[in-house]
Order: C-alpha cells, then structure tokens, then sequence
C-alpha cells in the first residue's frame, strides 16, 4: 500500500490536536504536581489554612509547583506541535513519568529529601530536554 500524501486539512488537524493534546497533558500534569507539593509532608497545608492577601507565600509555592510545566509547555509547543503525532505521544509519556519521579522526590519517599526548589528545576530541565529529544528523533515534519 502507497502511503497517501497529506493534504492542508490533515495537515492542521494535526498540528490542532499536537497543540490540544500538549496543553491538556502540561495542565493535568501542573495540578497534579501542585497538588502534591501543598499535600507533601512537612509542609504547612494539611489543615489548608486561610491566608491573608499580605501573605505571599501561597502564590509563591504554587509557582514552584506550576513553573516547570509552564516552561515545558511553551517550550514544547513551539518545537513539537510540527511534529508527528507519535513524538507528542512520547514526550507526554516521559513527562507523566518525569511527574511521578517528582512526585516521589517531594513525597519523600526515600531518605534523602530534595528542596522543592531544586526538584523543579531538575523536572523543567528534564522536560525541556525530553522535548528536544522528541524533536531530533521525529525529524520530519507534518508535510511527510
């Protein structure tokens, strides 16, 4: 069978879903990584208490929660969204893994426990990394 060549309207439904399929993936990802930094031990959350609007803090552990899938997003969505389907397929299955690599690292579930801080930012260069993999493995674009 003669593979078929893709016209303009497969063309951008693709790049429409690799984009869909980027955001909801980074979204769920980021609240679930928020989730398990206000839940993880040692932190000051498990009775969720309310903050006054001088207390920055909240938005502050929040962003380091959020910011490595912010960064990935972007960053990903510029270089992926081109790509075929299956190297977005791939980069959000490393990223779900690379989340629950997180996500045990701020658990603490081993002995040693990482600074929140630097986990994000092992997890954001992680992703980026991950993203340029996917882009140099799946060279070809959706013109193929």
């Amino acid at each position: 069978m003669i593979g078929q060549s893709k016209n303009l309207g497969n063309v951008l439904d693709e790049l429409v879903q690799n984009r869909r399929r980027l955001a909801i993936a980074h979204s769920c990802l980021g609240l679930v990584s928020a989730i398990i930094y206000w839940v993880r031990p040692g932190s000051f959350t498990p009775s969720l208490p309310i903050y006054n609007l001088q207390d920055p803090s909240p938005v502050f552990d929040t962003f380091i929660a959020w910011a490595p899938y912010v960064v990935s997003f972007f960053v990903s969505r510029s270089i992926l969204t081109g790509r075929n389907p299956k190297a977005v397929f791939v980069f959000i299955f490393c990223a779900a893994g690379i989340s629950l690599a997180s996500a045990v690292l701020l658990l603490r579930v081993f002995p040693f426990a990482p600074s929140p801080i630097v986990v994000s930012g092992g997890v954001t260069v992680t992703l980026v990394t991950v993203a340029g993999l996917c882009t140099t493995l799946w060279r070809s674009d959706l013109r193929s």
